[in-house]
């Protein structure tokens, strides 16, 4: 805990002690990089939660588990306990064995149910309306008043600051976007919208609006994008008429009536391919951001609008959270877009995943911990801002992954079960550089 952290900087009192976790390696000699191999690699690892874990992100049965321990895929190494002598030092990967997951698959066959909703965030809970929706709304930029909500329903809800997530600063200078985001007690997804129109002087040149859900869990949020594209587009044109957005939220009241058609892009916890599109960005990258996920540090996207990208970077990235090793469960807490009315939230929050528009961010370093902006990542201080270090080890698992990738057609749904079951399968042990 003394140790100045290669990528952390000195720890901050809102990062989270790692002294209450037994680390069962002898040796640490580089605690940047060690002190999570060792910290994962070290406990004991849970293969009920394995599956739980499996099923609850709707993976592929069919994925050879066992070509993932000790093996490789076409070739490509699978990168998982320390290099010899635990320095780096360009030795050879040593391999586990290959462990028996015959108690595992039986355990699998014996999970009757799954939970849908098996606490994926910190306010998902089995509940019989999780997927219906708490409230719809219309946010509309008005020339003299800026943001406002223009409409929703149900009236009775407080849905004050709304306005300020649904449409993000700088809309102004994008025509479309879609928004994740996250309310004290809900999460919600709004689609923008901006019509170009000449001779109208009240509206200045230009009608913004957006149209935008709120659930109880993000579980599904992703289905009502279509809807939501639709009625904005539609409503900048014609404005005024509500009884679409009143009926559709109506019907998602009726458990028996499927609101929006999930489609072959979703999973049990939400949309697929927002994982594989991180890895693509982020490249070897990826690793060390994942590194500070397990930390449980505060991270900061920041993107120029439109927004919508850097939310799914937050989803992915959120994805790290998941591990099957036993006594080291958290919630990533993905915030998604934040904006300056956000900073008191923020402020209260021990760790966090969230994007933002707003570059004021990145001056605020009692706020995060890590910044990342264009693909670099960056730390928290005033000096020459320096990426965090790609460790040797992270090239070997990047090098995996990249073949697995190459191995399938871009945006296949195998490629994201066979990376997410990777990410499981890391707290068997880790190169040690």
């Amino acid at each position: 805990k003394k140790n100045k952290m290669e990528y952390g900087g000195p720890r901050s009192k809102h990062n989270s002690s790692l002294e209450d976790i037994p680390i069962l390696c002898s040796t640490i000699t580089n605690p940047a990089t060690n002190q999570i191999d060792a910290l994962l690699g070290g406990l004991d690892d849970d293969e009920d939660e394995l599956a739980s874990l499996e099923a609850e992100l709707g993976l592929n049965d069919d994925i050879d588990d066992a070509a993932l321990v000790g093996g490789s895929y076409d070739g490509a190494s699978f990168p998982l306990v320390p290099m010899g002598g635990g320095g780096g030092g360009g030795a050879a990967p040593m391999h586990t064995q290959p462990r028996s997951y015959a108690q595992q698959e039986a355990d699998r066959n014996e999970l009757a149910i799954v939970e849908e909703f098996n606490q994926r965030y910190r306010n998902d809970v089995e509940r019989p309306d999780s997927k219906a929706l708490q409230a719809i709304f219309v946010v509309k930029f008005d020339n003299n008043e800026g943001n406002i909500i223009e409409w929703q329903y149900p009236r009775h809800i407080d849905l004050s600051g709304i306005e300020f997530k649904a449409m993000v600063s700088g809309a102004h200078h994008i025509d479309e976007d879609i928004v994740y985001f996250k309310t004290e007690d809900h999460f919600g997804v709004s689609c923008y919208s901006k019509l170009t129109v000449k001779g109208n002087k009240e509206s200045r040149g230009a009608i913004m609006r957006s149209v935008g859900v709120l659930m109880s869990t993000f579980t599904g949020l992703h289905e009502h994008k279509h809807f939501l594209t639709a009625q904005v587009d539609s409503m900048n044109k014609a404005p005024g008429n509500f009884g679409a957005l009143m009926a559709y939220y109506q019907d998602s009241q009726l458990s028996s009536t499927p609101t929006a058609d999930p489609g072959a892009d979703s999973r049990l916890n939400g949309p697929r391919g927002y994982f594989t599109e991180f890895i693509e960005a982020f490249g070897p990258h990826s690793f060390a951001i994942w590194k500070s996920i397990l930390l449980r540090q505060r991270i900061l996207f920041h993107s120029p609008p439109p927004i919508k990208k850097a939310c799914r970077f937050v989803y992915g990235a959120s994805f790290f959270a998941f591990t099957r090793v036993k006594h080291f469960k958290f919630d990533a807490n993905p915030l998604f877009y934040i904006n300056i009315n956000d900073i008191k939230t923020i402020q209260e929050q021990e760790n966090f995943i969230a994007c933002t528009t707003e570059s004021i961010f990145q001056n605020k370093f009692h706020l995060y911990d890590v910044y990342v902006k264009k693909q670099a990542i960056h730390l928290p201080n005033k000096a020459a801002q320096p990426p965090l270090a790609v460790t040797e080890g992270d090239q070997l698992r990047f090098e995996y992954i990249r073949k697995v990738m190459a191995s399938h057609p871009r945006g296949s749904s195998v490629v994201e079960d066979q990376l997410l079951k990777y990410v499981l399968f890391l707290s068997l042990g880790f190169s040690s550089n």
